[in-house]
């Protein structure tokens, strides 16, 4: 029995900006789109024009986090990941 996968993801940048990481994150996300699955993926692009949705990948903006992966200012990024995580 086949079913369908709702799956989050946090992630510094996306959709990427270099290669690297990023480009992995984002074939691992569409090719996951294109099998049927629902992929979400929560990512600081604050102040970048980023559409809704990429490829099928549903972007939420999370403002902080990438302040939050470089120097544990983090307060911001975590009440905006705890409140989507719940």
């Amino acid at each position: 029995v086949w079913c369908a996968l709702r799956i989050l993801y946090i992630a510094e940048k996306y959709p990427p900006i270099v290669g690297g990481g990023e480009t992995h994150l984002e074939q691992l996300a569409c090719g996951l789109v294109a099998r049927g699955h629902q992929v979400t993926m929560c990512t600081d692009r604050t102040g970048v024009a980023v559409e809704p949705e990429a490829y099928g990948v549903r972007l939420i903006n999370v403002q902080g986090l990438q302040r939050a992966c470089h120097n544990l200012h983090c307060h911001e990024a975590l009440a905006r990941l705890f409140e989507l995580l719940t």
